[in-house]
């Protein structure tokens, strides 16, 4: 059914990167494509719907998808579904929903390849490592690598099942200097991608690193966080556990070390958080 292949790749967009799902992605679009080319033959006047489906055509038949156009088209033709049966109208409400998430998250790595592509034409390739090693050195310290540890450490540390929950599931949580987000609504944010990840210029590293991060981001996704309008909020495990959350947490947290060893820190800052001593050589830190 169209409405329902079309909520799959949205829905597929919404989670994560084309480029993770590429084969997925080229066998839903091959068969987009018959549906929407029959459909957009059927149109006998020319209008802005044919246009927009002639166009969403087009952008699924390239080889190397293009996902922000994607998701910008698909957003268009939602036009084409304004009357459909009842039964029919949830999938079309879903539809529209994941599509704009999709939209916004390709919209945001569309954004930063035009930041890099813009930067690097000015730097050398010499230039180019060096402000990948500030980067690091920097947002990649502060906000990343030192904050996962303080929390990766605190939930190990917290003498309880229910204890280890709370730093994963709360809005926010305290440490020894001061409030900082839980697990799941930092990566719900996906502020790390802006702050850093997607500022990486070493394409090898930045891929690697939004692979481990969609990865682990996937396996907390699972995890239904309910609250109402007073804060109080429910969570559910029911389709992940809390030690596999905890296994892919620290999954992530070593690439992320072996980021840091590729672009040549050795050495944890220690500036606010000092979660395994002051200074230690990530070779040393024992997860």
């Amino acid at each position: 059914m169209l409405l329902e292949d079309l909520l799959k790749l949205t829905q597929l967009g919404a989670k994560k990167p084309i480029l993770f799902w590429l084969d997925e992605y080229r066998e839903i679009s091959l068969e987009l494509q018959e549906k929407l080319t029959e459909i957009h033959d059927k149109m006998k006047e020319e209008s802005n719907v044919k246009n927009n489906l002639q166009h969403l055509i087009e952008l699924l038949k390239k080889e190397i998808p293009n996902e922000f156009e994607i998701a910008q088209a698909l957003l268009h033709v939602a036009e084409v579904f304004q009357e459909v049966p009842e039964e029919q109208k949830q999938i079309v409400q879903n539809f529209v929903q994941t599509g704009k998430t999709f939209y916004d998250r390709s919209q945001l790595f569309h954004l930063f390849a035009n930041e890099r592509a813009m930067v690097s034409k000015h730097l050398a390739p010499e230039e180019k490592v060096a402000k990948d090693k500030r980067l690091f050195e920097n947002e990649g310290m502060m906000y990343c690598l030192e904050y996962y540890l303080v929390l990766y450490k605190t939930i190990q540390n917290a003498p309880t099942e229910g204890e280890k929950r709370k730093y994963i599931e709360s809005t926010t949580i305290v440490v020894e200097l001061g409030e900082i987000p839980g697990l799941w609504i930092d990566f719900s944010r996906d502020e790390v991608l802006s702050k850093f990840i997607l500022k990486i210029m070493n394409d090898d590293v930045r891929r690697t690193l939004i692979e481990a991060y969609y990865t682990l981001k996937e396996e907390l996704m699972k995890i239904n966080i309910h609250c109402d309008k007073q804060g109080n909020c429910s969570c559910d495990y029911e389709h992940t556990d809390l030690n596999t959350v905890i296994t892919s947490f620290k999954t992530f947290i070593q690439i992320l070390i072996q980021a840091f060893q590729t672009i040549g820190i050795e050495t944890l800052g220690s500036v606010f958080f000092r979660p395994y001593g002051d200074k230690p050589r990530l070779e040393n830190i024992n997860l």
